[in-house]
């Protein structure tokens, strides 16, 4: 689970896009792609997600980089760490197949 910091999620209707993670610098989320919201299980929970979950996710780890032809473009298959802040950034360089991660831990 991953928590967004959004702009423009509570702005009118005719606003075109949502802010993900940085307002001036987030990747820019079309709101068809979030509206309306949608509950979706995880484990005992239920959770809001966006319209189109898996568009979205794509847009938000593809942000800035460019770079689909990745193999972590594949982020269904293929789980790998990255988290960047400004100037600061942290890669776990180690691809591991998600079918891995299941014997340790449990997937919704």
């Amino acid at each position: 689970v991953d928590i967004w910091l959004c702009w423009g999620f509570q702005d009118p209707p005719d606003s075109l896009e949502v802010s993900l993670m940085s307002k001036g610098y987030g990747p820019r989320i079309p709101r068809t792609l979030i509206f309306p919201l949608q509950k979706l299980p995880f484990g005992r929970l239920a959770l809001w997600s966006p319209a189109e979950p898996e568009e979205v996710t794509r847009r938000y780890l593809f942000a800035g980089r460019g770079d689909e032809s990745s193999k972590a473009a594949d982020f269904r298959e293929i789980c790998k760490g990255r988290k960047v802040h400004g100037e600061t950034k942290a890669e776990f360089v180690d691809e591991v197949p998600c079918a891995d991660l299941a014997r340790r831990f449990g997937f919704s």
